[in-house]
């Protein structure tokens, strides 16, 4: 969206070769925002940052979507929560509980990656906090969802302890 809208030039990265080559794909396919998106594989699923960035890349921000959950196991749990939650709710619409089959999750699927990594979310938002004090002179801001409200007082106190406040590191 960023490119064919705006035209601004964007880095996607993943750690899964297939994933790298399946997005490069889709933007080659798409004459308009070819030139303006490249992919790249990180290769170490350990760094966030480390071994994507080269010392020519200048970026005006980051973004990310972590994976939020430390294992499968968590993961299904909290699909489960959600099917749970979504049956008891009513429908605006018809006013009626859905039954078990209306309920069920639309989207909560991903590759395994994609949904967790060892620590979860707070560790690995944990890894880009730490890493991003490397890069802090090749890009302008750093962001990510943070899907865990109970992951928020550990990432603030982890800004802190590395200088960061609402205006910066």
């Amino acid at each position: 969206m960023a490119s064919r809208e705006y035209g601004w030039k964007m880095l996607g990265s993943d750690i899964d070769p297939l994933s790298v080559q399946a997005a490069t794909l889709v933007a080659q396919s798409n004459p308009g925002v070819k030139a303006l998106i490249e992919y790249r594989l990180q290769p170490s699923a350990g760094n966030i940052f480390k071994g994507l960035v080269t010392g020519n890349d200048v970026f005006d921000f980051t973004m990310c979507n972590p994976p939020f959950h430390a294992s499968a196991e968590e993961a299904q749990a909290g699909t489960r929560r959600k099917v749970a939650n979504l049956s008891r709710q009513k429908s605006s619409v018809t006013g009626k509980r859905p039954s078990a089959a209306e309920a069920a999750p639309l989207n909560f699927g991903g590759q395994h990656n994609e949904l967790w990594c060892k620590g979860g979310e707070a560790e690995f938002i944990g890894r880009m906090i730490r890493e991003s004090k490397d890069f802090a002179g090749q890009c302008l801001w750093f962001t990510s969802l943070v899907s865990k409200q109970d992951n928020l007082p550990r990432l603030k106190q982890q800004l802190k302890s590395r200088g960061c406040s609402g205006t910066g590191c």
